[in-house]
């Protein structure tokens, strides 16, 4: 990418609707799998129902859904660095805050995509800026449409100069967690290893999840897990739970990273009902009994 003469503070107006060029994808059964293995599909190598999603040979293999979140993943960098509206700051102090997914058709096991990405919101929060980015992800031959996707990426220290939403951000607000008891709850075990193999396959390569000298840079004690991780072990949980292995019942999952995980934790996932087809998840750390996730999920025909 050509070098951009950056500004020395942010311009809001020439951050909406600054975006990449439309970027190419191949998508392939090796890095699909090991994003499946990452989240913890096949622990259990005799769980042959997770072979849906680990095995190529099986009749129904498939993308398990949230696997869209990382396709655009290798290029946030380049889409601030490419930005002459925003001022240069440093990458470690980048926090991921939200990610909503929209699937519109289950992604190809292999072939090539193409992804689109803009800035599409920002807001001036005081202490930093939150960025919104749309993904729009597509097939290349057909311009088939599969996934849409908005993040939300607060970066500490970068002045808003007093800039307001235009709606994007506050249109994705969740529904707070109830009071009463959850009707579910499972929990998940992570191993310290995990963010090692879940950054396998174009996950996630950020050094912040491996070197502990990187992850000090970002305010954090030892390496964190990466947020898209346990997001997708919350998806994973709730697909096991209530699709009855369809993999199309899954329509759309919206999440607030509410603090992070380290790789080793237990994770408390508890689901209330949210109407017919919808569900509201909270997911808390056993050990530190501190919540990390928050979010919802609509299906096509949940089982509940």
């Amino acid at each position: 990418m050509e070098s951009v003469e950056k500004s020395s503070k942010l311009i809001p107006s020439k951050v909406i609707g600054f975006k990449l060029p439309a970027m190419k994808f191949d998508i392939n059964p090796n890095d699909t799998i090991l994003y499946a293995l990452g989240l913890g599909f096949n622990e259990d190598q005799l769980n042959t129902k997770h072979f849906r999603f680990t095995y190529e040979l099986n009749d129904e293999f498939s993308v398990f859904p949230t696997y869209s979140c990382v396709i655009p993943i290798k290029n946030l960098v380049d889409l601030f660095n490419g930005c002459a509206g925003i001022p240069e700051f440093n990458m470690m102090t980048l926090l991921h805050g939200e990610e909503w997914l929209e699937i519109i058709k289950p992604l190809p096991t292999s072939g090539q995509l193409i992804y689109e990405m803009e800035f599409v919101d920002l807001e001036d929060k005081g202490k930093g800026t939150v960025f919104c980015i749309g993904v729009r992800v597509k097939g290349k031959e057909w311009g088939t449409l599969f996934s849409v996707i908005y993040v939300n990426l607060f970066v500490r220290g970068v002045k808003g100069e007093g800039a307001k939403s235009n709606g994007i951000l506050k249109g994705g607000a969740l529904k707070k967690v109830p009071k009463e008891n959850p009707f579910k709850e499972v929990t998940l075990k992570t191993y310290p290893n995990q963010a090692l193999y879940y950054r396998l396959g174009g996950n996630d390569p950020n050094p912040l999840h491996v070197d502990p000298e990187m992850s000090s840079m970002g305010g954090f004690e030892k390496p964190i897990l990466h947020g898209l991780c346990f997001f997708g072990m919350t998806a994973k949980a709730a697909y096991e739970a209530f699709c009855e292995d369809q993999v199309d019942n899954l329509l759309s999952y919206k999440a607030r990273f509410t603090s992070h995980v380290i790789p080793g934790e237990t994770l408390a996932v508890k689901f209330w009902k949210n109407g017919k087809n919808s569900l509201i998840v909270s997911v808390s750390t056993v050990e530190r009994k501190l919540q990390v996730l928050q979010g919802e999920f609509t299906f096509k025909n949940a089982k509940f």
